[in-house]
């Protein structure tokens, strides 16, 4: 699995995934049994003396990446030099710089970095890209840089991971990025993974304890989520990437994905919790379905399929009866769910859900009504104009998102 780390924040959460699936990787893998499995992963390749990313770190402007590039001594991995590309300068939060001007120039080089990467995979299962879709890097670079994936390796999946800013504003264009990079995305990717800024905060403070989540505790937050999707389970021994493409994203018509785990618990009371399956599948059973049931009350099923992650003890006696309930799914998809487990001493009890759905329909429909609101009005058009984007690129891409939200109100 090759990953695509583009803009400042699709490098950090990029940082923090590989962070988390090492530590995860090496916990689970104490035996010499699972010494092929430590040394080489789909995340990971070996040489004699430590672990690299099978990564490329993007970005307009240098610090962050150098920032990742300058692992402290005595990591147990790091980054090759040779994949990260970056320049002087950003692309001022407009989707139509990152993609038609900064795509343009970093089109060749990102393409020779894509080759010798993938070259260098004995079997590649697919691609990995990081993004938000708030500034102009992440989300227009993003948008190109995809395109250029597909153009190279046709044949070869792709999952795009976005980070949706907060509802209440962070940057002044932000809905009109992020409409533009969905429409593109939708196109180009066989899955979009939606992680909500506004939900992982809401997570650091009620369960992690953090009254004033920094930007870093939402990475870390986020990148633990991704990681417990990815790690390796008994039934697949590489990654689960495979079981994602295979099982989550079969239609094109259908790309949302949405991400759910538990427990989440404040580190100065790990040593005083404890968990049981009951309890710990009954707490995320609410978190991922019931806000998405009363959000999408319009959708007669909330979901098209699931993934749902076991690890830990005992896991192949736990009850999973309730996330294979037939009214979460349409009548027509033949087993929806599907449960991967990892039994391990290692990991008291984790459990993750991975879905195929209609949650990002309501947050959709919300900036399709602003971004509709602001174009009525030319505010800003201008600023995308002069970077070689025309109002018919808004009014088709503004058609595309329609289309993903009708397309999930009238799942049967």
């Amino acid at each position: 699995m090759l990953t695509v780390q583009i803009g400042q924040c699709g490098n950090q959460i990029g940082n923090n995934l590989f962070d988390e699936l090492r530590k995860q990787d090496a916990r689970c893998n104490t035996d010499s049994n699972n010494v092929s499995r430590t040394r080489e992963s789909a995340f990971f390749k070996a040489d004699k003396e430590r672990y690299l990313a099978r990564a490329l770190l993007i970005d307009m402007e240098p610090k962050v990446v150098q920032r990742c590039l300058t692992r402290k001594v005595g990591q147990i991995w790091s980054y090759e030099s040779s994949n990260a590309l970056y320049q002087q300068s950003g692309s001022g939060n407009n989707w139509a710089h990152g993609y038609f001007v900064h795509g343009v120039k970093m089109e060749a080089a990102f393409q020779e970095c894509l080759r010798k990467e993938a070259e260098q995979s004995d079997r590649l299962q697919g691609f990995l890209t990081l993004q938000s879709v708030a500034g102009g890097t992440g989300s227009g670079l993003g948008s190109f840089l995809t395109q250029s994936i597909v153009d190279s390796f046709p044949k070869k999946s792709i999952l795009s991971t976005v980070i949706w800013p907060y509802t209440s504003g962070e940057v002044v264009v932000q809905n009109y990025n992020a409409l533009l990079t969905i429409a593109s995305l939708a196109q180009l990717a066989d899955g979009i993974l939606v992680m909500e800024n506004d939900t992982a905060h809401a997570v650091c403070r009620r369960l992690l304890r953090r009254q004033r989540p920094s930007i870093n505790d939402l990475n870390k937050l986020l990148a633990t989520q991704l990681a417990s999707a990815f790690l390796p389970t008994t039934s697949t021994h590489t990654s689960t990437i495979t079981d994602i493409f295979g099982h989550l994203c079969t239609h094109p018509a259908y790309k949302l994905l949405h991400l759910s785990s538990a427990p989440h618990v404040a580190q100065n009371s790990k040593a005083f919790s404890t968990h049981t399956w009951d309890g710990l599948l009954r707490d995320l059973f609410q978190m991922h379905y019931k806000k998405r049931v009363e959000e999408s009350f319009r959708m007669k099923h909330p979901s098209l399929a699931s993934l749902l992650f076991l690890r830990g003890k005992d896991t192949v006696t736990v009850d999973t009866s309730s996330f294979a309930d037939r009214q979460l799914f349409p009548v027509w998809r033949k087993r929806p769910l599907r449960t991967l487990t990892e039994t391990t001493l290692a990991i008291d009890k984790m459990a993750t859900v991975l879905s195929n759905s209609g949650t990002l329909i309501p947050i959709l429909e919300s900036t399709l009504a602003k971004a509709y609101d602001m174009f009525g009005h030319k505010a800003y058009v201008h600023q995308y104009q002069r970077s070689g984007m025309d109002q018919a690129f808004f009014q088709e891409s503004f058609l595309h998102c329609e289309q993903i939200v009708h397309s999930y109100k009238t799942l049967q």
